[in-house]
C-alpha cells in the first residue's frame, strides 16, 4: 500500500529485491555497543572471549566497535547459542549525528571513524 507520499511501504516491497540505497546502508560502519548480563560463568566468559576478540571492552560487561549491520547481525548469531533463558544481551548503534554528543569519563576512548589502525 502507498504511503503519503505515493512510494511503496517496505512491507509492499518483494522482500529480495534490495534498491542501492538499503545496499549502501548496510555497508555503513556505526558504532556499536554490546552489553551482556549472563548468569553463568563459563557461558559469560565465552561471549566474553568472542566479543574480545573483535572489540573494545570499556567495562566488565560492555564493549565497543565500529561494525556495519551484517557484520552485526553476523556476530549477535554467533552469541545466541551462548545465550539462555534469563540472560540478555544488548546491542546498541550510535549513529554519526549522535557520537558529538556521546560522553565518556575515565576508562577506554569512545572509538573514532578512522580508515587505518596504529599498532
Amino acid at each position: 500500500m502507498p504511503n503519503i507520499a505515493g512510494e511503496k511501504s517496505r512491507t509492499d516491497r518483494t522482500p529480495w529485491i534490495i534498491d542501492e540505497e538499503e545496499r549502501a546502508m548496510a555497508r555503513v560502519e556505526m558504532l556499536m555497543v554490546f552489553s551482556y548480563d549472563i548468569g553463568d560463568d563459563r557461558r559469560r566468559r565465552r561471549v566474553a572471549k568472542i566479543l574480545e576478540d573483535m572489540m573494545v571492552r570499556v567495562q566488565e560487561s560492555v564493549f565497543e566497535t565500529r561494525l556495519s549491520a551484517q557484520a552485526t547481525e553476523r556476530i549477535v548469531r554467533l552469541l545466541e547459542p551462548e545465550m539462555a533463558p534469563g540472560d540478555s544481551l544488548r546491542v546498541y548503534a550510535v549513529g554519526a549525528d549522535s557520537l558529538p554528543r556521546c560522553r565518556q569519563i575515565g576508562g577506554a576512548p569512545i572509538m573514532e571513524d578512522h580508515d587505518f589502525w596504529l599498532l
